[in-house]
């Protein structure tokens, strides 16, 4: 099993132009020597690219074509979802600018 994350946050000229933080997770499991199974779910925040919440669950079957230790070629199929909440609707009207006021979910400092 592997676990990642990534946290990322910066200020240019006093505006914030990165503020995110990514999680994942991935289970790699052989069922036999030549099948596989796999399932990863992963999780973003990122208040600069209007992403307020976004997660994702996905998993399959695969199977070892070649696995030499010098060559791996594996086929892999599976099924996947995801579900994201935006910090403000995309369609609003801002010229392309972040909104004034945005939802309490994306406010960098609670009030």
């Amino acid at each position: 099993m592997a676990v990642g994350g990534k946290a990322n946050w910066g200020r240019t000229a006093g505006t914030t132009s990165a503020e995110n933080i990514q999680l994942g997770t991935q289970l790699d499991q052989n069922i036999t020597p030549d099948w596989f199974g796999f399932g990863k779910a992963d999780y973003l925040r990122d208040k600069p690219a209007n992403v307020a919440t976004r997660a994702s669950l996905f998993g399959g079957v695969g199977r070892h074509v070649v696995k030499t230790d010098a060559l791996t070629f594996d086929l892999s199929v599976g099924l996947g979802t995801a579900a994201q909440k935006r910090c403000w609707p995309k369609n609003r009207r801002t010229n392309g600018r972040r909104p004034r006021a945005s939802p309490r979910s994306c406010r960098s400092t609670p009030r």
